[in-house]
C-alpha cells in the first residue's frame, strides 16, 4: 500500500517534473510542425515541377 509520504513525494516531483515534460511535448510538437511544413512545402514544389515540365512538353510538341 502506498503510504501518505510516498505518494506526498510522488506529486511533488510530478509537480516539480511536469513543465520539463512539458517543454519537451512542445519541442517535439515544434519539431513535428516544421517537418509537416517541409513535407507540405516539397509536395508543392513537386507539383509545381511537374506542371513546369507538363507545359514544357505541351509547348514542345504543339509547336
Amino acid at each position: 500500500m502506498l503510504s501518505f509520504e510516498r505518494l506526498g513525494l510522488f506529486f511533488l516531483l510530478f509537480n516539480l517534473l511536469s513543465p520539463l515534460f512539458y517543454w519537451f511535448h512542445l519541442i517535439l510538437t515544434f519539431i513535428e510542425f516544421n517537418r509537416l511544413f517541409l513535407v507540405f512545402s516539397f509536395l508543392c514544389l513537386s507539383f509545381y515541377f511537374l506542371l513546369a515540365v507538363l507545359n514544357f512538353l505541351l509547348v514542345v510538341l504543339v509547336v
